[in-house]
């Protein structure tokens, strides 16, 4: 007995049917028989489908929800059903969607394929999902009871790679196993760029992906690349695997293969990357590297990089250098422990390290290097703060290292005792006090020094760290107020007492028989003090000036100056530190402290009693733009920034004026251009010294440039400064990338252009030439066609009229592959690297290639 029902369309239809005698036999018999009810369902605006649930106590024991768009046949004797038209089947987590389903509840069987359209072509091939797995087909056969499936022509996902089968069979265990499979991270699910081809292919789900012998085909062609078998891991996260090498030649240590490696996933919070470079001129270095991440908990990593290189020739003479680098950074999470925090950013590099390894510009010429590691905890309700850290300072020029450890500060912040005092005056409800103490451990060594210090080397007993180590307390109790004058003014008076503690100190003595100033250290607890006030008056002046006529609408400017005083008293005092010591043979004395080389603040012993100002700036414009319904505003910030300062100081003798300062801040251009610049002036005369008279005594100016700095800077093509955004992308992939745009080529934009322009001039003695730095660095990239880019970046030094760092980028956007080609052309660096690698499908979506070559040290 076959039933067909076709499209119910429209609500008052579905009534006039369900009162017929067919729809009421149907009834009828499913209640007779327990298998089937009929229930309405919408499933479009302007479409109805009938949905039939199966009761039936033996076999299938969770319903199964089913429905058809254009037809259903209801089998009641044979107990199936069979949809035609955009059918759709849902049991438990299983979803299935088909041209045409089959339904039998007597072998809880299904079949799915799909159909003919009027031309014939195949239309809405099954999709099946189960839970997380889904897969799409030509047709398939499903069990429910022993959810067993036999598939033809299955394309399936796991993880960033794609399966394509031409015979696939489910187990009831979930997993999969394939005939003549192709396994590719290309999504073009169509005719895929490159995929594995293997005659037998098993997936283990969230597991492992396992083939026989397999072979790699590129662009439809066999390749003679073949396997015995094949392993990918298909774990969610981290997964062990080898890290393939770059090539190329460097000038130096000629052909190298970079970054060979292995990457070992230890567990879900840690990995190991061990990587190693060949230099076949002798050369070589050794990489591990570490991330590790726990959520709500920290994150961060940990490197050691160590590069043994040979430099010159066998007939010339071989140069030898050692280096390594030590990275650390770690970053915990504020809701990991509430009141305390821990940080590290550790970086410590030997003196030829970056010199010698690396090929970025910045890197080479870079002078200093600081590490820090930092905890830091609240206590009594965030009334007491405490923080406890350490600091290394390298300076490569002169290696040396300067360590401070431990450094340990002590903070209570700011208490208004009288804030609730029943009183008029309101400034004594603002008077306040805090406390700030500070513990400092500090060393200044030679970098070569530091391993013997520490006491790691065994066979060098001479130096000592604890000789060395300079040891001190500063506390402070600053004391302040604020107080509102005459509506429109602030004046905010301060004053702190300071005490110093010393637990070694520096003497000097004159040396008769050897006409020498001796220098000796002493241990022991010494104090000194000192006391300082100040008081800042200020306000804010706003001036607008309007125009009725014309594309400029107003003008606005923001003035806010201020008038600073500041009172320290002389404490030149023996108990303050302060000594006489000859110094030559004709008696001649000067005054020092003991405090002088204690590596930490201490009373200067020197009195003032100054008065400064500070005047900063912000110039705006408003435009307008006729419309056909009035006029549209805008607002144009010329000057963001611009400040002018400098101090009189009253007890001084002599050249009272500091110097003048002026310093600002533009965007130009519709926020294009970037620029900052900064002079300063001397208000005093030279001869052939400075002398006590000022240059605007004689009706000149107001004093003698001594010194200036302009930088500007800019990317021509406003598509390179926008961020990127992709629903398809991790947000942590997309915070990479935009964070570190220059490590990435973006296909999509068809060309850039980063230019940096700086200027330093300096001229600080009249008596010796000025001297004018100039330099221009310009990088980015041109789009020669849809898929090749080509990258470029250097710069010219106009003092030392030598060519920056100048490279030279290739790359090929291959969609599921990138192909890359870099050379350094000239200079000391002269090398070339390629590359050539599949890439992963979060950049496919964004049409991105990694830069990842250039020594991302």
């Amino acid at each position: 007995m076959l039933y067909k029902l076709h499209n119910i369309r429209t609500k008052n239809h579905f009534k006039k049917l369900s009162q017929s005698i067919f729809v009421k036999t149907v009834l009828w018999i499913s209640l007779l028989f327990g298998q089937f009810s009929v229930v309405a369902q919408r499933d479009s605006v302007d479409a109805k489908l009938l949905k039939f649930k199966s009761k039936a106590k033996s076999g299938i024991q969770v319903p199964v929800d089913y429905s058809a768009e254009d037809s259903m046949v209801l089998d009641i004797p044979g107990k199936k059903v069979y949809l035609y038209g955009n059918a759709k089947v849902r049991y438990e987590d299983i979803n299935l969607d088909a041209g045409y389903i089959m339904v039998d509840f007597n072998t809880q069987g299904i079949i799915a394929r799909p159909y003919n359209d009027a031309s014939g072509k195949l239309v809405h091939r099954p999709h099946f999902s189960d839970g997380k797995d889904q897969f799409t087909s030509d047709s398939m056969n499903y069990n429910f009871s022993s959810k067993k499936a036999l598939v033809f022509n299955a394309r399936t996902t796991q993880q960033d790679g794609f399966v394509f089968g031409e015979k696939t069979f489910k187990d009831p265990q979930n997993n999969t196993y394939i005939k003549n499979a192709r396994y590719t991270t290309c999504n073009d699910t169509v005719n895929p760029h490159f995929y594995i081809f293997a005659k037998k292919f098993k997936i283990i789900p969230n597991k492992q992906a396992i083939t026989g012998p397999a072979n790699l085909v590129i662009a439809g062609i066999n390749t003679p690349l073949l396997v015995p078998f094949g392993f990918f891991p298909l774990q969610k996260g981290q997964t062990r695997g080898v890290i393939f090498p770059t090539y190329g030649e460097s000038q130096d240590r000629g052909f190298f293969l970079r970054n060979l490696g292995y990457y070992f996933p230890i567990n879900k919070y840690y990995d190991l990357a061990v990587t190693a470079d060949i230099f076949f001129r002798g050369s070589y270095g050794i990489h591990l590297n570490s991330s590790y991440a726990k959520r709500y908990k920290f994150r961060g990593n940990v490197g050691f990089d160590y590069n043994y290189n040979e430099f010159g020739e066998k007939e010339t003479g071989i140069t030898i250098s050692k280096d390594y680098t030590i990275k650390w950074n770690y970053n915990s999470d504020a809701k990991s422990h509430p009141g305390q925090t821990f940080n590290a950013n550790i970086n410590y590099v030997s003196s030829n390290y970056n010199k010698n390894n690396s090929f970025t510009q910045q890197n080479i010429i870079q002078s200093t290097i600081q590490s820090s590691a930092n905890y830091s905890r609240s206590f009594l309700s965030n009334n007491l703060n405490m923080s406890l850290g350490s600091r290394i300072v390298q300076n490569l020029q002169r290696e040396e290292v300067n360590i401070t450890f431990p450094e340990m500060s002590l903070n209570v912040p700011r208490i208004s005792p009288f804030a609730n005092l029943n009183t008029k005056n309101k400034a004594i409800k603002t008077l306040g006090l805090s406390y700030n103490g500070d513990f400092l451990n500090s060393v200044v060594m030679k970098q070569k020094n530091l391993v013997p210090a520490l006491g790691l080397d065994r066979n060098n007993d001479s130096i000592h760290i604890a000789d060395s180590l300079k040891s001190s307390i500063v506390q402070s109790v600053p004391i302040s107020a604020s107080i509102k004058l005459f509506k429109y003014f602030q004046l905010n008076p301060t004053a702190s007492f300071t005490e110093y503690w010393y637990f070694k100190s520096e003497l000097q003595s004159w040396d008769n028989v050897n006409d020498t100033l001796l220098t000796t250290q002493k241990n022991g607890f010494e104090r000194a003090s000192s006391i300082q006030a100040s008081m800042s008056f200020l306000t804010t002046l706003f001036g607008m000036l309007q125009f009725k006529k014309g594309k400029l609408q107003a003008v606005r400017l923001v003035l806010t100056p201020s008038l600073n005083f500041g009172f320290r008293p002389d404490l030149q005092t023996y108990s303050n530190g302060f000594r006489k010591v000859q110094i030559d043979t004709l008696g001649t004395t000067k005054d020092y402290s003991i405090f002088g080389n204690s590596g930490s603040a201490y009373p200067s012993g020197v009195s003032s009693a100054s008065i400064g100002f500070n005047i900063n700036n912000n110039l705006e414009i408003k435009t307008r733009k006729h419309t056909d319904t009035g006029y549209v505003s805008k607002k144009i910030k010329l000057i963001e920034m611009f400040n002018i300062s400098s101090a009189y100081n009253l007890v001084a003798d002599s050249f009272n004026w500091s110097n003048f300062s002026f310093n600002g801040r533009s965007t130009l251009f519709k926020s294009k251009l970037s620029v900052n610049y900064s002079w300063t002036i001397d208000p005093y005369q030279y001869t052939n010294r400075r002398i006590n008279k000022l240059v605007i005594d004689n009706g000149k100016n107001l004093g003698r440039l001594t010194g200036a700095n302009l930088s500007m800077g800019t990317n021509f093509n406003k598509a390179a400064r926008e961020k990127k955004v992709n629903a398809n992308t991790s947000n942590a992939e997309l915070m990479m990338i935009n964070t570190y745009p220059q490590y990435y080529v973006d296909f999509s934009i068809p060309w850039s252009l980063q230019v940096n322009y700086n200027l330093i001039y300096t001229h600080a003695d009249p008596r010796v030439p000025s001297e004018v730095r100039q330099s221009v660095t310009f990088n980015g990239d041109v789009k020669l066609t849809e898929n090749w880019k080509i990258g470029y970046g250097s710069g010219y030094d106009f003092f030392t009229k030598q060519l920056a760092i100048t490279k030279i980028d290739i790359h090929r956007d291959l969609h599921c592959w990138e192909f890359s080609f870099g050379w350094i052309p000239v200079g000391f660096r002269q090398s070339f690297e390629f590359r050539i690698n599949v890439k992963a499908s979060s950049l496919q979506d964004l049409k991105l290639s990694r830069r990842n070559f250039w020594y991302d040290n």
